[in-house]
């Protein structure tokens, strides 16, 4: 049996933040299909505890000629890791590299000009690998066209044609024992969760979204007794968690029955569940008896795109609903514990000071609204190639023009983009992402460390009124956070 091997690079910033892990969901739903015709080999860089190891397990891997080394890739400083690997591949093999993931989706041909890339696998890759990997096997690199793949031939790159979107009814379960399942449950608000994908897309139509290109504007989901009964599997099988956390985009957006069912049928299994997307407009259906009874069920975690507080800002972005509706929900919810996460983009097009301020502002009304409010860091706007906003900015913002370049920007970094002025201070970027990270109670749900959430404890006040002042002078407390955490900046 050929063995092919498949690699998650580090990501830099997200890593830091975890206790464990985000397991590569991506990579096991794409081999999920291929796994029974050929040996899977899956290494994870973020497991190693150097670099020296993991390229020393790279090494050896290479020394048995895996039919290719395929990469998982998103945009931004997951790019800077998968190019060294890449690299190294070259440097040490002749296997030939794939990548596939969200950023060679959205820009295949500008991945593949990259000297150390010979094919992309754009969108999902399900469907696409088993072929792939057996025309590999037959042809070589004179393989004939293959759905879903980008290829570089003599120099020349081609394009195999789009290949449809899988259905999910139909979908294997994740193979999950392709990899030490305990490496990636992590630590939440004092319980274990375990990763699963319900969903995909989002039927929403936000002007800066990646699912315009990556989903192509389509949403999908699994049935509620499907997704139960591959829960009730996994829980079965593994005993190392007591919560289950959705990483769909918007599973909220499947409407009011189907959650309700959903959270009836995960109560009875008497396990909790955290949700990664949820969106004002979905959540409107909701009353607060809707919300306790969610929260018996075991809810104990929403998380909403808020991104901008600026009417103008708003509008510009697609984003629906208002932040009188935000606050609405967020009173809805204030009868119970369910944690609720919200997330913030600055450095939009044609954005101020004042739109900052306006965000800034409701954080802190949320926050006295509802006491279980959490924000995120404010983001800055990662102008994806194909999504509305991009090609309506893109002659003022055209974007990295090389892989090198997309290694350096990211959610958390002050070089993605210069759209606002007044975040071309780095120091002023890097204050102002530093506060609002530690501006209220979100260490003490993601650490067991005491020394550390102690820490942030006592420095919250400072944070607090540092982002509401919008003074970041003599802010020595940066420059120590810049120390003890150097892949955040």
């Amino acid at each position: 049996m050929r063995k092919i091997l498949f690699i998650y690079p580090r990501l830099g910033y997200m890593d830091a933040q975890r206790s464990k892990p985000a397991p590569p969901l991506g990579i096991l739903a794409a081999v999920s299909f291929l796994k029974d015709t050929y040996e899977i080999i899956i290494l994870d860089q973020r497991l190693f505890a150097s670099d020296d190891s993991f390229y020393a397990k790279l090494y050896n891997v290479l020394q048995n000629q895996p039919l290719y080394a395929g990469l998982s890739v998103y945009s931004g400083g997951m790019i800077k890791f998968a190019l060294e690997i890449s690299r190294y591949i070259k440097e040490q093999s002749s296997v030939p590299v794939v990548w596939g993931g969200i950023h060679p989706s959205l820009l295949p041909e500008q991945t593949l000009e990259n000297q150390y890339i010979d094919y992309v696998i754009q969108g999902e890759g399900e469907l696409t690998l088993p072929e792939f990997s057996d025309r590999l096997v037959q042809y070589g690199q004179n393989m004939p066209p293959v759905r879903g793949v980008w290829i570089k031939k003599q120099g020349k790159i081609a394009y195999g044609g789009d290949r449809d979107l899988i259905d999910l009814q139909a979908a294997p379960v994740i193979p999950y024992d392709l990899v030490d399942f305990n490496n990636y449950v992590q630590y939440y608000n004092g319980h274990k969760y375990a990763y699963y994908q319900a969903s995909r897309g989002c039927p929403r139509h936000c002007r800066y979204c990646y699912n315009h290109v990556f989903n192509k504007g389509k949403f999908r989901a699994k049935s509620a007794d499907k997704i139960i009964s591959e829960i009730k599997t996994l829980a079965e099988r593994y005993a190392s968690f007591t919560g289950i956390f959705f990483v769909d985009d918007n599973i909220f957006a499947m409407g009011k029955d189907y959650v309700m069912n959903l959270g009836k049928g995960l109560g009875e299994l008497g396990l909790r569940w955290a949700v990664q997307g949820s969106d004002i407009i979905a959540l409107k259906d909701y009353t607060e008896s809707d919300f306790k009874r969610l929260e018996t069920c075991g809810l104990t975690r929403l998380t909403i795109g808020v991104e901008s507080a600026s009417k103008k800002m708003r509008t510009l972005i697609g984003k629906q609903g208002s932040p009188a509706d935000i606050e609405q929900i967020m009173a809805r919810l204030s009868g119970t514990k369910i944690l609720i996460w919200c997330s913030y983009i600055i450095s939009l097009p044609g954005e101020t000071l004042d739109d900052l301020r306006a965000s800034i502002k409701l954080i802190f009304r949320l926050q006295h609204i509802n006491p279980n409010v959490r924000n995120s860091p404010f983001y800055m706007y990662i102008p994806f190639s194909g999504t509305p906003l991009y090609e309506q900015y893109k002659d003022v913002f055209p974007g990295p023009e090389s892989l090198e370049e997309w290694g350096q920007v990211g959610w958390e970094r002050e070089h993605t983009n210069s759209f606002a002025d007044y975040l071309k201070d780095t120091h002023f970027f890097q204050s102002l992402f530093l506060t609002s990270l530690l501006d209220d109670d979100k260490v003490s749900d993601f650490s067991k460390n005491k020394l550390l959430v102690f820490l942030a404890k006592c420095y919250r006040p400072v944070a607090r009124w540092r982002l509401k002042n919008l003074f970041f002078k003599f802010n020595i407390e940066l420059s120590m956070f810049k120390k003890f955490f150097p892949d955040i900046f």
